[in-house]
């Protein structure tokens, strides 16, 4: 079976290749780590920015809603 000599070959050798070069692309890993930090850093700041938003929207539209319930009514909404 000459594929699986060869791919077996081909695994040990890319094994081998990795393991002399590695320390060649750690300081590449480090930075593709610290910007994927970064960016996830970043996405939370947004996402909770923008959930603040819908939030003072969200009241907002309900003392709306309240004021205008309110006039509605024909003692001007007092008890």
């Amino acid at each position: 079976m000459p594929g699986r000599k060869s791919a077996y070959l081909w695994g040990a050798a890319s094994g081998v290749a990795f393991a002399l070069f590695a320390p060649m692309f750690r300081p590449a890993a480090r930075s593709a780590v610290k910007g994927g930090i970064r960016v996830g850093r970043y996405a939370k700041k947004v996402a909770s920015n923008v959930k603040e938003e819908f939030e003072d929207i969200a009241v907002e539209a309900q003392a709306e809603i309240a004021r205008e319930e309110g006039a509605g009514e024909p003692d001007g909404g007092q008890a």
